[in-house]
């Protein structure tokens, strides 16, 4: 079991850095707070705020003005007694506050992962005779990011983008257990982490601050079946997936459809509008489908003293709360806070299974 990651005695600590050169300590010297956010399937941003009042030149230090400007790469790390790196992007937007209330004038640096990359523009266009995973390859090639992706197998006779961006895009093709990030110049496109053990663990009236964990009913089934039609053979094709086929329990022994069909009634999702090419493709939607549906079984919002080990993607332990809400859980969103009230992260997370 992991051991939980809060030393005795800490001292927060960041680093901000620009094209993995630390700022200067007098830019360091600053910078009032430091926010970093994480959401599934969203682009990371990293909020800096420094002073911006030379109180002994009695002016503004314009120079930052130039230094952040548009482009400008910024990495972050955070952390108790050390840091660990859990930021790395590009600045996309300043915005200077001059004589606004106790605050002083202050700059406000947004910064984007180059997940943001993939929001550029729209495109109209047509792939042939390609994975969808090669075509995520490509659209990374495309945007100067390393592709790193899992085989979806099947080659698409074509797939049409039409006319959005190539992020929207992405994410309306994954395949429904996959997952697109980016982590500094890399893209993933690949099968979620839930089957992952935890990366630490937390205990209630030890590292909890809060937990506010939420159990819902399951109304789209324990079953799914996935059916189309063969145009060579003219026969139908049919996909199922159900109890056995989960990724993971998490952990648990019992999925949100098992007991909700315990409580409530049995229940099948049948899905028709997916272009299938053959009955092993279908399979393979049926259990992705299966797997999504249990994902949010039971949903939380947490917050704990700062650790940089909770990241979105991550998979985290829970102990304590009692056995029906105790466990594993995938962790969807994480927001790391430095600043004059020391450091917190506050999280979002999930689980499919009790």
């Amino acid at each position: 079991m992991p051991a939980a990651p809060f030393p005795a005695v800490g001292v927060p600590l960041f680093v901000v850095s620009s094209g993995k050169t630390e700022v200067s300590p007098e830019v360091k010297a600053d910078i009032v707070s430091v926010e970093v956010k994480e959401e599934e399937d969203r682009m990371a941003m990293a909020e800096i705020t420094l002073n911006l009042w030379d109180g002994v030149r009695q002016m503004i230090k314009e120079e930052y003005l130039t230094q952040f400007q548009l482009g400008t790469p910024i990495e972050v790390a955070v952390g108790v007694n050390e840091t660990s790196p859990i930021f790395a992007g590009e600045v996309t937007a300043l915005e200077p506050s001059f004589g606004s209330g106790d605050g002083g004038d202050s700059l406000k640096i947004q910064a984007y992962n180059r997940l943001h990359r993939l929001t550029f523009g729209t495109q109209q266009r047509t792939f042939q005779k390609m994975t969808y995973s090669a075509i995520a390859s490509k659209i990374a090639d495309e945007v100067g990011l390393t592709g790193q992706v899992e085989d979806t197998v099947t080659q698409q006779e074509h797939v049409t983008q039409e006319n959005v961006n190539n992020l929207t895009f992405l994410l309306k093709l994954k395949p429904e257990n996959y997952e697109v990030k980016v982590e500094d110049k890399t893209l993933f496109f690949r099968t979620t982490r839930e089957p992952e053990g935890p990366a630490l663990t937390l205990a209630y009236r030890r590292d909890l601050i809060r937990f506010t964990p939420r159990q819902r009913a399951v109304p789209e089934g324990g079953k799914v079946e996935v059916r189309g039609w063969d145009v060579k053979t003219k026969k139908p094709i049919l996909g199922k997936a159900g109890a056995g086929d989960e990724a993971s329990k998490m952990g648990g022994s019992k999925t949100g459809a098992e007991v909700s069909e315990k409580a409530f009634a049995p229940a099948t999702r049948t899905i028709t509008d997916e272009a299938v090419i053959d009955a092993d493709e279908a399979q393979r939607i049926a259990k992705a489908w299966y797997n999504r549906q249990q994902r949010d079984f039971v949903e939380a919002d947490g917050e704990c003293p700062g650790t940089p080990v909770i990241r979105s993607g991550k998979t985290i332990e829970i102990t304590d709360i009692g056995k029906p809400f105790s466990g594993i859980y995938y962790v969807t969103s994480a927001t790391h806070t430095v600043g004059r009230d020391g450091y917190k992260t506050s999280f979002k997370v999930r689980r499919n299974a009790i």
